[in-house]
């Protein structure tokens, strides 16, 4: 069953493999450095692997999101919502 928070996540539990907090995040720091779009999402995981996993504190064996499931999550994610909480964090 299809399991539904306030951003939007619409994922089946099996489609969840990757916290929904770190897909946000690669998508924001990535786009933040120029990579935009679900291919170059996976690039900049692919090129920073090593410095996200120190920087965000994850375990070496973490598996970062495939084009696809970057795809998935912002044709899913409710953005006007994201956008809003982004902007009230960050004042």
């Amino acid at each position: 069953m299809s399991s539904y928070n306030k951003f939007g996540d619409y994922r089946h539990i099996r489609g969840g493999r990757h916290e929904l907090w770190l897909v946000l995040l690669l998508t924001l720091l990535g786009a933040m450095t120029g990579y935009w779009g679900y291919r170059p999402l996976e690039d900049f995981t692919l090129t920073y692997r090593q410095r996200l996993i120190e920087l965000l504190n994850l375990k070496d064996t973490t598996k970062f999101p495939c084009y696809s499931t970057f795809r998935r999550v912002m044709t899913t994610v409710n953005f006007q919502l994201l956008t809003e909480l982004f902007n009230t964090w960050q004042r």
